[in-house]
């Protein structure tokens, strides 16, 4: 099993070297995904939930949560995405640059805060199955109880 687990580590992190490749070229488009805003605009209302984006990519997604919600966070493996997407909400005249971390998806659950929602359009579903499988294991850490 650590030998399987340690040739996933492997996979993961060549990918993550060619996630870098993709985000220093900053050719993604400049709007958020469509389904993102159908979601969010049909289901969470309140101004003041607290979101979680995994993988932000590009950061066109955290430009529109940046602009409707008040506390966001969001993550993403590549350094180079964390860069753009501050550039982007810079260029947008987005303050808030806070709570934008160079984190493994599967270690969101070591972030302080606690979420609402915990945003994921196609990320997990990149990464090897025993990484997902302690994802959702470990998620309930940062998420908040109902009252």
């Amino acid at each position: 099993m650590k030998t399987f687990l340690n040739n996933s580590f492997k996979r993961h992190k060549k990918n993550n070297h060619n996630w870098e490749k993709i985000h220093r070229k900053s050719f993604w488009k400049k709007y958020p995904n469509s389904e993102t805003v159908s979601l969010f605009e049909n289901n969470f209302k309140s101004r003041k939930l607290k979101i979680c984006e995994l993988g932000i990519g590009s950061g066109n997604d955290q430009l529109y949560f940046r602009k409707k919600y008040k506390d966001v966070t969001g993550i993403d493996i590549s350094s180079s995405a964390i860069k753009n997407t501050k550039k982007l909400l810079i260029k947008n005249k987005i303050k808030n640059l806070r709570n934008l971390y160079i984190m493994d998806i599967v270690d969101v659950y070591k972030l302080e805060n606690k979420f609402d929602v915990i945003y994921d359009f196609r990320r997990l579903s990149n990464l090897p199955k025993e990484y997902i499988k302690f994802f959702l294991k470990n998620v309930k850490e940062i998420m908040k109880k109902k009252t």
